[in-house]
């Protein structure tokens, strides 16, 4: 590892040590141009960091992903002037042929920092909820080899021996631009982008049902949407158990056609489907009252939440009285064996619809 290296881990992560206020939590009623100045205390070159970054401010106002884009872009405009000027060194005819080699090698590195920089500025743009977590992780990594580039040119230039001061300058002067992005790269990732604040939402009110992972999982798809709503959030839960509830329905049909039931095993399995069918009513009766639940008041208010409690029960119970049937019955094994497992795998969805309902109904009507 060069020197550079080492210099570039050890400057990150003391400069994410550092005690700096989150860029989303500093801004406040802050002027943009303090809100620079702060944001950029905590990187190894504050003062390089506010001067490059104030030139935009206009452009950049109170916004944490602008404020690391414009360090980025910066940093790649930089960098694209010092190709130019590597190269007019490199194309120099009086260099020794070693020389000439390194400095092309150079040119080289410094191109791949350019486009790993131009790289994670298209991934900045593709920042979403949920995935921020792996897109910033990716852009940390083409910032940070954007880096180690850089100090790749640096050593060559340094073996060759010459004498280019303002090159060597600039290339250094590029380096440290590069490494206040880096590091105003990782603030942003603590800080959390806005969608994070959402998956955040989902984990925590997830952590409280029968089945955290499965509710997670599940459901954080759709965060940015919920947007932190324990309604919108209460809903998506209902309506996946229903759109699993009718997959059971659809594959039990299938099971059966497929190995020959004499009429009385085809009954039990129509019970099943009836079963199932009254549980996709109930559910749609309770996405239909969810949608006024909050014009409602006091005793109707109550009448209402407690019928939905009922009816998301009921989906469980639904699920048992299927597996009882076909165990009274001593239907084909294998057929039980199957839609038992259909409904032991859609269970956990009713069950997670009724605390995340509950959940939001305790906050509606003050603990009901």
């Amino acid at each position: 590892m060069g020197f550079f290296e080492v210099f570039l881990v050890s400057m990150v992560l003391t400069a994410a040590g550092r005690p700096v206020s989150a860029a989303r939590d500093i801004a406040g009623g802050m002027k943009t141009t303090e809100y620079i100045k702060v944001s950029c205390e905590g990187t190894p070159y504050p003062e390089l960091c506010s001067s490059t970054l104030s030139k935009n401010e206009r452009e950049i106002g109170k916004d944490t992903a602008l404020l690391v884009h414009t360090a980025i872009n910066a940093a790649l405009e930089l960098a694209r002037s010092l190709s130019g000027k590597v190269a007019d060194v490199a194309h120099n005819k009086t260099l020794p042929p070693e020389a000439a080699t390194d400095t092309s090698n150079c040119v080289d590195e410094i191109n791949d920092s350019i486009h790993k920089l131009k790289m994670s500025l298209v991934e900045m743009k593709q920042l979403k909820c949920p995935g921020f977590d792996d897109k910033i992780y990716y852009i940390h990594k083409l910032v940070t080899t954007a880096l180690i580039d850089d100090d790749r040119c640096t050593n060559g230039l340094n073996d060759t021996g010459l004498n280019v001061p303002a090159v060597k300058e600039q290339i250094s002067t590029a380096a440290h631009m590069t490494l206040n992005a880096l590091t105003l790269i990782n603030k942003f990732a603590d800080t959390g982008y806005i969608g994070r604040k959402n998956i955040d939402f989902v984990k925590t009110s997830c952590d409280k049902t029968p089945y955290p992972n499965i509710c997670y999982a599940s459901i954080v798809t759709v965060a940015c949407e919920i947007s932190g709503d324990p309604k919108l959030l209460a809903k998506n839960a209902i309506a996946l158990t229903q759109r699993t509830t009718e997959f059971t329905v659809n594959r039990m049909g299938e099971i059966a056609g497929k190995i020959g039931l004499s009429p009385k095993e085809n009954m039990s399995i129509h019970v099943c489907e009836d079963l199932s069918h009254k549980s996709i009513g109930y559910m749609q009766d309770t996405l239909t009252n969810l949608e006024t639940l909050n014009q409602q008041k006091g005793a109707d208010l109550k009448t209402i939440i407690d019928d939905i409690k009922e009816w998301l029960k009921s989906v469980k119970s639904n699920f048992e009285s299927c597996i009882e049937e076909l165990v009274r019955e001593k239907i084909n094994t294998k057929v039980t064996e199957q839609v038992t497992q259909l409904m032991r795998e859609e269970e956990p969805y009713s069950e997670i619809a009724l605390a995340l309902f509950s959940s939001y109904a305790a906050g509606v009507h003050g603990g009901t």
